[in-house]
């Protein structure tokens, strides 16, 4: 239709799908019909065709044609049900089909016999009724029946009886259901031995083995089949069709009624998958002029060795492919050994100099960490003497220097500066300061900033480790010279030339000015009472005046008091003002005058101090004495304990609860002593850090802070919560008491310290036993923590109650401390037990008269049974052993023991009589300390 040849019109129509309706239109133009396009046995585009861009290229080249606006052809497929399934796999095609499907079922009976008559009445013969009736009964309902009537009826019309079919030459031929299998099988059986295998291998070809799909026909080219003579055989049986350049089988329905032929598909099924790829493969190599890139490789040349080693013949193009598929493949696997050769002989230089490289960089490594390390080292070394000169003035800054110091290189050095940075108070410093104020009950500070202008602003010291500036209090001409706080924090006073200003700074980041005083001459101190009603100015040439502020508007004078001079004064109540005047401290009432001297001192008084509870008074000097005087009787002042400071004593104060004392100096330290007994004040903490003479001290954050200026123009603010236990000699045992947040330590000069546990956090004191005669030499501590018994170079015993332990109560003492030398203190009731050397063990009566503890009873040896001793009476002995194993760790030799319950009867037995306790028989009641660890004995 075209002039061009089929080959030519299907390579364009598979590059351009679109010309196939291009060309129908070239065909038909000028004519009135549509052309008709039929495609039978559609389903070979599935089974045959095994390129996917082939079979796209096709169906879209139809469906183009069928679909197009101006479309001039009609297509009509013919496919088999089974496979519609495969044509809903494309879009395109489901489109096309839609509303033009046609399902061609199987005839019915009148259709079948009328395509049996007909054919036969055209060429003058007829059918038998009977062979009529017997082929409709056979076929009809039977899918896929057409063709075997077909083989049927044409092998009947063989054995037919002049022009008639009969149905006896029907059923000679083997009917519907085995005529075409009996003309296979006998044309089969009628061929030589040769032949047949050639047959065999003829079929096979012919037939394309389904993966998803039923097996079907498949249309090979004459030269796969090359065998004429069989060829011939096959198509005069009718069960080939032979074209000019392509054989297929006659009917599908050969492959599934003709059980051989069944059986050599299922024999070597995937033989024939192999042997059609390799077909394949090799048309497209020959196609492709045998390029070399299309030969076999790896596993499928491998398959296709082994399936041609089974016997199997090949065509000519099929033995050409494969073979040099395997001179390849040999070629490539020589070219690999060579060059697995060259690698190894190339990996072994490589190793070697690897190696080489190796041992190189090993060293260039090791010599780098080693100047790195020496780096470091000396970095390290730099830093921590950096952090050393800085943890005075920025402890924060030194910490971390240490810190990273430490991690640069840890070396003993960084290592003991990191322990000595933690082990020391934390200080926090603040730059320019001149003057400061504490509020006993806030942690509000008040700072005057050095230079001209001396500002004062105010501080949030609630952490001591981060203050926080809260506001700037308005500037006075002349700048600020003193000020101070009232007892409760919320009012303020300021003083700075002639004028004194009161602030209300209960806001502490607001603080108002409620009122101005006119002091006269610069003032060098200032106090407010405690309710903020009174403002004390004091002088350095005369005594102090008291103002009423009570009315902010219209503040008056209300004393004039007497003195020499009024350096330090504070109120010790609301009424009486405390004034250092020279060489003594002067209490004076505000309302009448009248005052009292105390504290007389071999040099100027310098500071005084006031407790909260209106009574206790510190006074300090330049003798370096720290007196402390309780005013309960305004008349009469009885002074309560002396300290004394390392050199002239500057500032004073008093923590919020009374607890602590601070003094500061000339020696620029500052103390703290702890007045839980204020009879005997104990030296808590020495804090330094600063550069010059101390002027101020407090008390801020709640106590957990001590704040000092000094004359080096800088304030610290120290932490206080963490102190250690000081302690001025080595510390030789140390118990807890089980029962009680009390501990006792023992020294190494015979001092026996009694300290508070409770707190946690905060400055713990030591109190020594000065009560002693003498260096203890051993003590133990009972269970409940109430009691401490102690051995001195006296050799006596002595116990002491331990409800104060600032002061502890002797409660007796008795001869015979021997016995305790190697011995532990249980108590059990009113009884304590003891364990002497020579494993006896002896009751103490702490009941007895005069509250002297005596020796109530002597129980034989520890660890084994006591005899029987007098009167009669039997005890047991306690087992010294049970509780700790014989050693008790940070005892020594010492041991617990348990103490027996002993009748009241007994107590007046003597000691070491052999009167055993009228206790129960059996094991003796286990010892208290037994439930814990935290009871035991300090000694040697």
């Amino acid at each position: 239709m075209t002039g061009k040849a089929a080959t030519a019109l299907a390579r364009e129509f598979a590059a351009y799908p679109e010309n196939l309706h291009l060309r129908v239109r070239q065909t038909v133009i000028g004519g009135d019909d549509d052309l008709l396009l039929v495609v039978d046995q559609f389903e070979e585009v599935f089974t045959l065709c095994v390129d996917d861009a082939e079979r796209s290229a096709f169906l879209a080249a139809l469906t183009t044609a069928a679909s197009a606006e101006s479309s001039r052809t009609r297509v009509v497929l013919g496919v088999r049900a089974d496979f519609l399934g495969h044509c809903g796999r494309y879009p395109e095609l489901v489109d096309a089909l839609r509303g033009g499907h046609v399902l061609v079922g199987p005839m019915a009976a009148d259709q079948l016999r009328e395509a049996i008559v007909e054919p036969a009445l055209v060429v003058g013969c007829k059918a038998e009724t009977a062979l009529v009736t017997r082929l409709v009964a056979d076929a009809a309902g039977r899918p896929a029946a057409l063709p075997l009537v077909s083989h049927a009826l044409l092998e009947t019309w063989r054995r037919r009886r002049g022009v008639a079919l009969t149905l006896a030459g029907y059923e000679e031929a083997g009917g519907v259901e085995h005529s075409i299998a009996r003309s296979a099988e006998a044309v089969y059986l009628g061929m030589s031995d040769t032949d047949r295998a050639v047959a065999k291998q003829v079929f096979l070809r012919l037939i394309a083995v389904g993966d998803d799909t039923g097996d079907t026909k498949r249309r090979v080219r004459r030269d796969e089949v090359d065998h004429p003579e069989v060829l011939s055989a096959l198509a005069a049986a009718r069960l080939v069709v032979l074209d000019r350049d392509t054989v297929e089988l006659a009917h599908e329905a050969l492959i599934r009624r003709w059980p051989r032929l069944r059986d050599w598909i299922a024999e070597d099924r995937a033989g024939l998958r192999v042997q059609r790829m390799l077909t394949d493969a090799a048309d497209v190599w020959e196609s492709l002029k045998r390029d070399p890139g299309a030969l076999y490789r790896g596993t499928r040349l491998a398959l296709a060795q082994e399936w041609a080693a089974g016997g199997a013949e090949l065509t000519a193009a099929e033995r050409r492919f494969l073979d040099a598929s395997t001179a390849a493949e040999l070629a490539s696997t020589a070219a690999e050994t060579r060059r697995t050769r060259r690698l190894r002989r190339l990996v072994a230089v490589l190793g070697v100099l690897l190696v080489l490289a190796g041992v190189s960089t090993v060293r260039a490594f090791r010599a780098e960490r080693s100047a790195t390390e020496q780096r470091n080292i000396a970095l390290a070394r730099k830093v921590v003497n950096e952090a050393e000169a800085l943890r005075d003035s920025d402890p924060a800054l030194a910490a971390q220097l240490t810190l990273a110091a430490h991690r640069l290189a840890p070396l003993p050095e960084t290592r003991d500066a990191l322990l000595g940075v933690f082990s020391t108070p934390y200080a926090v410093r603040l730059e320019s300061v001149r003057e400061v104020a504490v509020s006993p009950h806030r942690s509000v500070v008040a700072v005057v900033e050095e230079g001209t202008r001396r500002d004062a602003f105010l501080y949030d010291m609630s952490d001591p480790r981060r203050p926080e500036r809260l506001a700037v209090v308005d500037r006075q001409p002349g700048g600020v010279d003193a000020l101070a706080f009232s007892a409760n924090g919320k009012v303020l006073a300021t003083a700075g030339g002639s004028v004194a200003v009161v602030w209300d700074a209960e806001d502490g980041r607001n603080p108002v000015p409620a009122a101005k005083v006119d002091v006269g001459a610069p003032p060098v101190a200032l106090a407010l009472s405690s309710n903020g009603r009174f403002l004390a100015v004091g002088h350095v040439d005369r005594g102090p005046r008291v103002w009423d502020v009570s009315d902010r508007a219209n503040p008056r004078l209300v004393a004039d008091l007497e003195g020499g001079s009024s350096r330090s004064l504070a109120f010790l109540t609301d009424q009486v003002l405390v004034v250092a005047d020279g060489s003594h401290a002067r209490a004076s009432r505000v309302v009448d005058g009248g005052f009292v001297e105390f504290a007389a001192h071999d040099g100027w008084v310098n500071a005084v101090a006031v407790a909260d509870d209106g009574r206790l008074v510190a006074v300090a000097g330049t003798d370096r004495r720290v007196e402390l005087w309780d005013l309960a009787e305004f008349a009469r002042p009885v002074r309560v304990a002396v300290v004394e400071h390392a050199d002239t004593v500057t500032a004073l104060a008093f923590s919020a609860d009374g607890r602590m004392l601070a003094t500061a100096g000339v020696d620029r330290t500052t103390k703290l002593w702890d007045l839980t007994e204020r009879s005997l004040p104990v030296e808590i903490a020495v804090l330094e850090g600063h550069a010059g003479v101390i002027s101020a001290v407090g008390f801020p954050a709640g106590g957990r802070g001590v704040l000092t200026a000094a004359a080096d123009g800088t304030a610290r603010l120290v932490d206080v919560s963490d102190l250690p236990i000081v302690q001025s000699s080595q510390i030789r045992t140390l118990v807890v008491s089980r029962d009680r947040d009390l501990a006792a330590t023992l020294d190494v000069g015979g001092v026996l310290r009694l300290v508070d546990i409770s707190q946690p956090r905060g400055p713990r004191t030591a109190w020594p036993l000065t009560r002693h005669p003498g260096r203890v030499r051993a003590a133990a501590l009972s269970v409940d923590g109430e009691h401490v018994l102690t051995v001195g170079e006296d050799q006596r015993m002595r116990l002491w109650r331990t409800a104060n332990p600032a002061a502890p109560d002797l409660v007796g003492e008795v001869t015979g401390g021997a016995l305790l030398r190697d011995g532990t203190l249980v108590k059990s009731g009113p009884h304590l037990a003891v364990e002497s050397p020579d494993g006896r063990t002896v009751l103490f009566d702490l009941d007895s008269a005069g509250g002297a503890a005596g020796a109530v009873a002597g129980l034989g040896r520890a660890g084994g049974r006591a005899g029987r001793g007098g009167r009669g009476q039997s005890g047991r002995a306690a087992d010294g052993d049970h509780a700790c194993g014989g050693r008790c760790p940070g005892m020594g030799r010492l041991r617990l023991v348990a103490a027996p319950t002993v009748d009241r009867r007994v107590l007046p037995a003597v000691a070491g009589a052999g009167v055993g306790g009228a206790g129960r028989r059996g094991r003796p009641g286990r010892d208290p300390g037994e439930r814990g660890r935290g009871a035991g004995a300090v000694g040697g």
